[in-house]
């Protein structure tokens, strides 16, 4: 096992992408590909594990899952392959479709938005999400927020939601061939104060008219140009995400704020890290806290058509299965550091 606990690097990239999608003219053996070759994992898999935005630490699991980290069941979706320049498609980025957003307010009241499927993209190495326009159009609305993205490079909400933020949740419904899963953001993830420096008003810019009083908060979620969305750490935190390079997909479900780290390992036995084995055919259904292995029904309260102001229940059984200010993307620069890293394999 290895700790790292100190960098020289201010962005917090590693490189556990695809090979192809790697920024060099010949394709070279990545840290996957590495681990891989000198039997230190038995697949090409790894999670991640963000932890909420007032925590310091995150954790990488190469070749396991820490069961300790999420709720609910690990759902697979499918990853959806990207179109190249021939007319084919390549496996290139961690892209799944999104199929449904909503909000959901105190006493579970669910306000479900119309949108076209669109895929998006899980990039840990930005700090913004972006969505699509049908749907940050009526979420800017409802919060009263305001874009200002053109100009000073933020979407501004009033501070005053934080008060009753631990009760609201912003929704995605992800879907594949016959699974679906819904990560929940609480809205105290994706409101920030100006003094935050991944935030703050750059030299010379100054807060527009906006359509609230009192102060101005940032909000966690943008407005993502038409086919180009990015899921960033805003969404990320809520998030426990298995990336299975071997397989092509990813086990998505809710994550477990400040997750009690796991005092054993799979070697002891009955510990709460999963190593997983070479030649299995996908990422295990698991559920969080336990390492039992479940095929129940993974339950959804927002439709995938999404009405405005309705509440509907979608049932789906698992299987195993930059940017400038124009643009509305997060600069690269805006990055929150993971904090301390772990690092597991067996070997």
């Amino acid at each position: 096992m290895g700790l790292a606990t100190n960098t020289t690097i201010s962005i917090g990239v590693i490189g556990l992408v695809y090979a192809v999608g790697e920024a060099s003219d010949t394709i070279y053996s990545n840290i996957m590909d590495s681990l891989l070759s000198q039997n230190l994992i038995n697949t090409k898999v790894f999670s991640l594990y963000l932890d909420s935005v007032s925590s310091s630490r995150g954790s990488i699991l190469f070749g396991a899952i820490d069961t300790t980290k999420f709720l609910n069941e690990l759902v697979l979706i499918d990853i959806v392959p990207q179109p190249i320049w021939n007319g084919s498609t390549l496996y290139s980025a961690f892209a799944v479709e999104l199929v449904g957003m909503g909000i959901t307010v105190h006493g579970g009241k669910t306000t479900n938005f119309t949108i076209s499927p669109a895929v998006v993209v899980l990039q840990s190495e930005i700090t913004i999400t972006t969505s699509p326009a049908d749907f940050t159009s009526p979420l800017f609305k409802y919060f009263n927020a305001y874009d200002d993205t053109q100009f000073t490079g933020n979407v501004y909400i009033p501070c005053s939601l934080l008060n009753d933020s631990s009760s609201i949740t912003v929704n995605y419904l992800f879907s594949s061939s016959s699974a679906s899963t819904m990560i929940k953001i609480p809205l105290s993830e994706l409101i920030f104060p100006l003094t935050n420096p991944v935030y703050a008003l750059y030299e010379g810019d100054v807060l527009p008219d906006l359509p609230f009083s009192g102060e101005a908060c940032t909000f966690g979620i943008f407005t993502g140009s038409y086919g180009y969305y990015f899921l960033g750490d805003t969404f990320l935190r809520s998030a426990y995400v298995v990336y299975d390079l071997d397989n092509n997909q990813v086990g998505l479900t809710q994550a477990s704020f400040e997750a009690l780290n796991a005092s054993s390992n799979s070697k002891a036995g009955g510990g709460s890290i999963v190593e997983l084995k070479a030649g299995e055919t996908g990422i295990p259904g698991l559920r969080g806290g336990s390492l039992s292995r479940s095929t129940g029904p993974v339950e959804s309260k927002l439709t995938s058509s999404g009405s405005e102001t309705s509440t509907g229940t979608l049932t789906a059984t698992e299987t195993a299965t930059q940017t400038g200010k124009s643009d509305g993307v997060a600069p690269m620069s805006r990055n929150i550091d993971l904090g301390t890293v772990s690092w597991y394999w067996e070997g």
